[in-house]
């Protein structure tokens, strides 16, 4: 009789054969864990390098008035001329304008401390 009830059975729900109670396939607990650890790990990561990189405020020194000291002695010392002391002073103002939005800028006078990071106009 149970040959019969097997038989009628849909090869869908017929009993497995692979006579491993609890193997079918899925991942148990422990692989849901690991998998979801690991997408978590993979998003949270990306974010904060995206945040870090584009979102973060970051203070940075710019020596303006060692720039301006350095082009006026040039410039009086005969070393450059009139152009390009303003050829000077626009790349110099174009490197500062062209900082990303999350750079806040401050003068290196007021900066302490060695590991402050410094740009150069």
């Amino acid at each position: 009789m149970t040959e019969i009830i097997e038989s009628e059975l849909p090869a869908e729900a017929s009993p497995e054969k692979s006579g491993e109670p609890g193997k079918s396939g899925k991942p148990g607990l422990a692989g849901l864990f690991v998998t979801v650890a690991v997408i978590n790990l993979v998003l949270t990561s990306g974010l904060l390098y995206l945040y870090d990189r584009y979102m973060a405020p970051r203070v940075v020194a710019v020596d303006i008035k060692g720039f301006i000291e350095r082009q006026r002695d040039l410039y009086v010392s005969g070393k450059i001329n009139d152009e390009q002391l303003k050829a000077n002073l626009d790349a110099m103002e174009h490197r500062i304008k062209s900082m990303p939005e999350n750079v806040v800028m401050i003068t290196a006078d007021v900066v302490v401390g060695e590991h402050a990071e410094a740009v150069e106009p």
